[in-house]
This record gives C-alpha cells, structure tokens and sequence, in this order.
C-alpha cells in the first residue's frame, strides 16, 4: 500500500489518493488473488454493531432466524474457506454481544456451513404468492399463539361445510405489525404541514360570482329590514345554498312587497321555477300574478335567504317558514 500525491501548478490545490489491492462494493471487498477475483466481507470503520437485540419487541421468529441469515450472508460473499471461518467467528462475536445465546449462534452457523457456496449462490425463484387471506395485527408478547387460533377454528369451519373448505383451502396467514417504538413517540416522522390562514366566510348574502342565471337577482346585505325591526343573516349563503328559507321582494319604489317561501333544493334552482310562474302565458302563482302587473317585470324581482336550516327535516323547515311569514307579515302586506 502507498501513497500518491497529485498538484496544480499553483500548489494551491492538493489531493491524496491511496493505493491498494483491495477495492470495497457495499458489504463486499474484491482483491485479486494468483490472478483470480477474491471476495470478502466488508466492513466499514465507522460501522457499529446494531443488530436486533433479543430482548426486542419482535416475534421470536424474527431474532430465531437472524443468525442463519447472517451466517448465509458470509457463505456467498466470502470466496475462501479460511477468510469465511474468520467472519463466521466474527459473527459470532458481534451476535454475543447483542444477548444471543452461543448455542443458537452455532447451530446456525453450522448449519450455514452445511450449505455448499455453489448451491447458496443460486438464483431463488420465489413461487407466485397464494390468495391465502391475512390477519394482520399489532405484534405484543403478551400475546396467544394466534396462528394456532386461526388453524384450529379453520379446522372446525372446513370440517363442516365443504364450500369453506374449498374457498379456504388452506388456513390463514398471520402477519404482526410492527410497535411504535419510542423514538416514534419522541420524534414526528412527518413534517407537519404549514399553517395557511383559512378562508374567512363573512356572514350574509353574497352573489356565487359563477356563471349563474340568479346572481342578477340577488339582494347583498347581512340584514333584512323590515317596519319595526331588523332581521340579521348570521351564517355565509350564496345563490348556491340549499335547505333553506328565502324572500323574494319587490325592487319597485313604491312597491316592495315581499313573498317568503323555503325549499330543499338551491334556491338558484328555485329562482329559475319563480321567473318561470312570471314569464308564463298565464300566470296562477304568487309572484307570477304579482310581477305581471302594469308597470312590473322579471327585471324587478330581488332574493335572499332569510336562514338556512341546520336539519333537513320537511316539517322543521316549513315551521320555520310560517315563522318568518308571520314576522315579516308577509301574509297581509306581501
């Protein structure tokens, strides 16, 4: 191993590169043996030993199986017996150290051992996963044994209707979803989204400022004014509000007479029914009879909504409705 050292002409620049036989790939180190590629396992310097701890909140299947899947990784990296045997004792010490029994450790580096490299570094075809159904749940020790739940009420099911068994013809899966761990309880893992100012809805009347036949006709405002008092709009309605109470008046000077009225439906679409009583050969509603009189005209018809029902209940709204008649005395001077 030696060192290089390349400059600018300045000398203002300097790099240092190493030269070596060995060239690390992720976990893998390639160096070349009599002409031959060699590969063995690499680890970095910084690395730290953060394998799963025994005493981990996970199926013993899970810390059961790490060993051998570990000892599995050094037989297909390692490319000479003598640097396998050094990782295998290496594994085994790192493994020590996180609570695993040595018994376990060395059966299942034995039983990596056992496999020949050849055979370990073939290509696994999985087969095409079944329609097997999965019950998936929060994984706690303190748990039963729920796949021999699951089997033993399947047993039963298939033993005594033979649809279920040809449905279910084997029993289901279990899959454990993994605890919230406590960093997860410290840390947010999402970036909360940012704060953006709502929209502010004023309270009254307004126009939907859409392509809209009834715009035309609405009467803007946040009250309503009658004789003797003053009927306050407390909630945000547009032409497009449904479920609601309504007033049409008259824009004439020396008219203003008004019509209330309350319908399920937006009150743009009940506008539409009203310019059609007014634009009718012969009229026979209310407000047609009243704006086909001398001197009036569609032109002159103005809307807004009174309230807006919190419940959409006929009967509620039509009580509401006679309420509002009786108020504005719409009855006698409408």
């Amino acid at each position: 191993m030696s060192h290089t050292s390349l400059s600018s002409e300045n000398g203002s620049a300097k790099c240092d590169c190493e030269e070596s036989d060995s060239i690390p790939f992720l976990d893998v180190l390639c160096s070349i043996k009599d002409g031959k590629i060699v590969t063995d396992l690499y680890r970095k310097e910084s690395d730290r030993n953060q394998y799963l701890l025994t005493s981990s909140c996970h199926p013993v299947e899970c810390t059961n199986n790490i060993p051998f899947s570990l000892a599995m990784r050094i037989v297909r990296i390692c490319s000479e017996p003598e640097a396998r045997e050094g990782r295998f004792v290496e594994l085994k010490q790192l493994l020590v150290e996180r609570d695993y029994r040595p018994g376990m450790i060395d059966a299942a580096i034995s039983k990596a051992r056992a496999v020949p490299r050849a055979k370990a570094l073939k290509h696994v075809v999985r087969k095409v996963s079944d329609r097997r159904p999965v019950f998936v749940v929060t994984y706690d020790p303190r748990l039963p044994s729920i796949p021999a739940i699951q089997h033993k009420h399947w047993r039963a099911m298939v033993a005594t209707d033979q649809y279920v068994a040809e449905v279910f013809p084997e029993p289901p899966l279990t899959a454990f979803r993994r605890q919230k761990n406590i960093g997860e309880y410290l840390i947010r893992a999402k970036v909360p989204p940012s704060k953006s100012r709502s929209k502010r809805e004023l309270k009254g009347m307004t126009k939907c400022n859409k392509p809209c036949q009834a715009c035309p006709f609405i009467m803007e405002g946040k009250e309503v004014k009658s004789d003797n008092f003053t009927w306050k709009i407390t909630q945000p309605m547009n032409c497009e509000t449904e479920n609601c109470v309504y007033m049409i008046e008259c824009n004439k000077e020396k008219c203003k007479q008004r019509y209330i009225g309350e319908t399920k439906r937006s009150l743009a679409k009940r506008l539409s029914e009203h310019r059609g009583y007014i634009t009718s050969m012969f009229p026979t509603k209310a407000t047609g009879i009243h704006f086909n009189q001398r001197g009036h005209s569609v032109s002159d018809v103005r809307i807004t909504i009174l309230e807006k029902m919190k419940t959409s209940d006929e009967s509620y709204r039509k009580e509401r409705e006679r309420y509002l008649i009786n108020k504005f005395n719409t009855y006698y001077k409408g």
